[in-house]
């Protein structure tokens, strides 16, 4: 009994400790802010690292592994206005961000 216990503890502590280590993530939507449609193969992208995504056929985008820290957050779009905001990740942090378009 005192072995599963011991066991058990150590699995919980591992998860946990795992858990905390993961890379902070972002998700959402890109629509057009007239109409409210999904935007298909909007960028989205951090401007001080080499990481993006084009969004899915829903406008929908995930945008991982981030690092810690604060990095601008930018969304392009042909025939619509860049979207930019300064964004604060924290390890393990998920976000979700929905993201309406001006043409």
């Amino acid at each position: 009994m005192n072995k599963l216990l011991r066991s058990l503890s150590l699995s919980i502590l591992l998860f946990c400790l795992t858990a905390q280590a993961l890379p902070p993530t972002i998700n959402g939507f890109i629509t057009d802010s007239s109409s409210g449609e999904g935007l298909i193969g909007a960028n989205v992208y951090l401007d001080d690292f080499p990481i993006g995504i084009s969004t899915n056929e829903q406008g929908y985008y995930v945008l991982h592994p981030i690092p810690p820290g604060k990095h601008t957050l930018r969304v392009s779009f042909i025939g619509y206005k860049t979207f930019s905001q300064l964004i604060e990740f924290k390890e393990g942090e998920k976000k979700f961000l929905n993201i309406a378009l001006i043409p």
